[in-house]
């Protein structure tokens, strides 16, 4: 736990080059992310700019919420993980159409987390050119958003 809340400040006061930038290809940015942290490198930063509104107003909401409760949030466990560590390896990148409009996509992500396989899912909206991500849903049934807002 100590390690996510350190990594969580960090991210909310440095945030990478590479992840600054607008998303033009969700599934390209997916894979990537995962490839980083297969190389041991660190997950997106929560809250980013590449989050719908909603979704950086639910971290806000969950960092205050940290804050207020001697760094305990309403999410106990690294979202693109489904833990609290990472060994990753074996990743799969797949993109499923929404059926009856283009600006909507779901990325899946397959991939084994010392060695458990995982499944995740990532709902993106097009907005103003760019893709941002809307929400993260598991098949082993948490949602993203229900989390930071119901804990």
């Amino acid at each position: 736990m100590t390690r996510l809340l350190a990594i969580a400040a960090a991210w909310l006061v440095l945030l990478p080059a590479s992840f600054a930038q607008t998303v033009s290809d969700p599934e390209a940015f997916i894979r990537d992310s995962y490839r980083i942290m297969e190389a041991d490198g660190e997950p997106p930063q929560w809250g980013a700019p590449f989050y719908t509104d909603r979704m950086i107003a639910l971290f806000a909401e969950n960092e205050q919420v940290m804050m207020n409760n001697d760094g305990m949030g309403r999410l106990d466990f690294g979202f693109w993980v489904e833990g609290q560590d990472w060994d990753i390896s074996d990743i799969s990148v797949t993109t499923r159409p929404v059926t009856g409009t283009g600006d909507r996509r779901v990325v899946v992500a397959q991939f084994r987390n010392f060695g458990e396989e995982q499944t995740l899912f990532f709902y993106w909206e097009r907005t103003a050119g760019s893709w941002r991500l809307d929400d993260v849903s598991s098949a082993s049934g948490w949602t993203l958003s229900l989390l930071l807002k119901y804990g």
